[in-house]
């Protein structure tokens, strides 16, 4: 999901903010996951009135399993990246579960390039001065395009380089 947001009055304060497209909100994931977890209990009840306690030492353990898969997917799936685009800089902040850095460049030579890889997927680049960094590569195509696109825009009136 992409998300401009524009400082009123100042014109040369543009913040860019790309969130991963996850389905599910943490809360309605952890809705769902309780609801799984009380069925699952309830459903090992009947046995375990019958004294046949291993069946709810089983469904506790699935419970447990299912919720660790749970927390890897969301967790593995969830990245936000920030573009600030100021009249000098631009600030570029990343952050996922397990990793989170931020650089910040001089925008009068920034340049903008795009790339496919081995599948054909576009992948849109920022460089200066020989760095290269890769943004919103967690996005689908299509917004990766829109993402240019923008970015291009912005860019336009800020570079040195011919976009």
């Amino acid at each position: 999901m992409i998300q401009v947001h524009e400082k009123p009055g100042v014109a040369d304060d543009i913040t860019i903010e790309l969130l991963s497209n996850l389905s599910m909100t943490l809360d309605r994931f952890f809705a769902v996951f309780l609801v799984l977890s009380a069925v699952m209990l309830m459903v090992a009840l009947y046995p375990l009135m019958l004294g046949l306690w291993p069946v709810m030492v089983i469904a506790v353990i699935h419970v447990a399993l299912v919720g660790w898969c749970f927390r890897r997917a969301w967790r593995g799936n969830w990245a936000r990246q920030i573009i600030h685009f100021g009249p000098e800089t631009v600030t570029i902040r990343h952050a996922t579960a397990s990793d989170r850095w931020r650089l910040e460049w001089s925008v009068s030579w920034l340049r903008l390039t795009q790339a496919l890889d081995k599948q054909g997927q576009a992948h849109v680049y920022l460089h200066w001065q020989g760095l290269k960094q890769e943004i919103g590569g967690f996005l689908p195509t299509q917004e990766r395009q829109e993402l240019q696109q923008l970015i291009k825009g912005i860019l336009s009136k800020r570079t040195a380089w011919a976009t």
